[in-house]
């Protein structure tokens, strides 16, 4: 994907060392979203999303645990109220960004707005009501959320090496989400 963006995309407004620095000072919810996304997918997927079947409670609560902060750290960087201009302008105002982010989860401008706002106001009633218990309303699809995490990842990569700035963390992992994921998928197979 970087020899790709290489290749055919330009920024559509310079980004400065420094303003790509502060940008990544949010990596933190980049990959606190990611981690807790790909355990309550393995969670889900092992014991179903369904809170009257006989689930362990201990699972329940790491569930609505890994779903609120998967939430609350991915609106951080993309909710319809996110105000880091740093961020914003490495990301989300270039126009490069956000067409990677339309091809990868088949959203227009408009679709991505809604989407947008309705991980918002998820993330309002998961504040509100952080309980395995509580009968979730309008729960967004968090698979087109995980793609906008792994192009953020892709692109951050390639503003990084565009500007010639070292990538560094878990930035500097090109299969950062392959590694997690199998390891969270052996630690919830082994338990």
């Amino acid at each position: 994907m970087l020899k790709k963006l290489k290749q055919e995309l330009a920024l559509s407004s310079p980004i400065l060392p420094s303003s790509l620095h502060k940008a990544l000072l949010e990596l933190e919810c980049l990959y606190t979203a990611s981690d807790c996304l790909i355990a309550y997918n393995a969670l889900v997927k092992k014991w179903g999303d369904n809170i009257e079947e006989d689930v362990p409670v201990f699972w329940l609560h790491s569930r609505a645990a890994l779903m609120g902060s998967f939430t609350i750290n991915w609106c951080k960087l993309f909710g319809s109220d996110s105000n880091d201009r740093f961020w914003k302008q490495v990301t989300l105002e270039q126009k490069a960004f956000r067409e990677l982010i339309y091809e990868a989860t088949g959203f227009n401008y408009q679709q991505w707005a809604d989407y947008r706002k309705a991980m918002t106001a998820f993330r309002n009633q998961v504040a509100r009501h952080l309980t395995p218990y509580f009968d979730y309303k309008d729960v967004p699809d968090f698979s087109a959320a995980f793609e906008v995490l792994k192009v953020t990842h892709n692109w951050l990569r390639y503003v990084a090496e565009y500007i010639e700035e070292p990538v560094v963390g878990n930035l500097s992992h090109s299969e950062y989400f392959e590694n997690i994921e199998t390891e969270i998928e052996n630690s919830v197979s082994s338990s």
